[in-house]
């Protein structure tokens, strides 16, 4: 392998991954689009949706980590980031016969309350995000089946940590004490989802770039365990001793139960995640005294 290319290195999961991957000292190129990144580490400005920038940048044997594409406000954005970009980047692969790392999400699951599913289960996700995340792999499996290509697609559930600034969690510690500024929780607050610190996702993806197999292969990366979104918000206010106002609704515009088996990937990339989610809004925690 001659280099790692990080694309969508600029955001969350990206920019810890990059700052492990410069302490591994591998050999990395970012992707650096609108957002700057800060690390010191090499880059080149572009965008993902230009097939020629890609095809410059892309070597044979190189390693191509494709984080971008996730969760955006605007659809068409999303849309094209996902899909349009990625079919770029796979033509890049096929013509440089390199190597593909998918970032993609539990949410291609769907709805499953009796048992965790595992990688070949059936996947009948019912947001947008999850539909197009399994748009986005079925292309990839086309590729790989049809020029023998190497993909791994890397199922992650639910990432957090102290710097992410969107989500739920982020949402609940933004509105601790402020009774002006309470929290919604959809379906009274009993909506369960698999909850990642984000170093244990970092764990995960560095253990998939150690063993890269061969063919197509998709691995879960995630806890297993459930948390209900009451469940984290009486977490969050027994870690910070105060109240966050909660506002439940019996409404449910997405999945009750989104979580995953993590078995395979314990076994053929020896993940394990380390961080409990206690410990992990106890980072948060202290990460927010800090900036209040």
């Amino acid at each position: 392998m001659s280099k790692i290319i990080v694309l969508g290195g600029s955001g969350f999961i990206g920019g810890h991954l990059i700052s492990k991957l410069l302490e591994n000292n591998e050999n990395l190129i970012a992707l650096k689009h609108k957002n700057p990144i800060t690390l010191n580490c090499n880059t080149f400005n572009g965008n993902i949706l230009d097939s020629e920038l890609l095809d410059d940048v892309i070597e044979e044997n190189d390693l191509v980590i494709n984080l971008v594409g996730q969760i955006h406000e605007n659809s068409t954005n999303f849309i094209d980031a996902n899909v349009f970009g990625n079919l770029n980047i796979l033509e890049s692969c096929r013509k440089k016969k390199s190597n593909l790392i998918l970032i993609s999400s539990t949410h291609v699951y769907g709805n499953y309350e009796k048992l965790s599913p595992v990688e070949d289960d059936k996947l009948i996700p019912k947001s947008q995000y999850g539909i197009i995340k399994l748009v986005n792999e079925k292309i990839c499996k086309h590729y790989s089946s049809t020029y023998n290509l190497n993909v791994t697609i890397l199922r992650l559930s639910n990432v957090y940590g102290p710097s992410k600034i969107s989500g739920i969690i982020a949402q609940l510690f933004n509105s601790i004490g402020d009774k002006k500024n309470s929290v919604t929780l959809d379906n009274n607050g009993n909506q369960r989802r698999d909850f990642l610190y984000i170093d244990d996702a970092v764990s995960g993806i560095i253990e998939s770039i150690k063993k890269i197999q061969p063919g197509f292969n998709i691995f879960n990366i995630s806890t297993g365990i459930r948390t209900s979104m009451m469940e984290l918000a009486e977490k969050i206010e027994k870690i910070v001793d105060d109240k966050i106002p909660i506002q439940l609704s019996s409404q449910t515009p997405n999945e009750e139960s989104i979580w995953a088996n993590n078995e395979k990937a314990k076994l053929f990339l020896n993940f394990s995640p380390k961080i409990s989610m206690d410990q992990g809004i106890f980072l948060i925690f202290q990460s927010f005294k800090k900036r209040n």
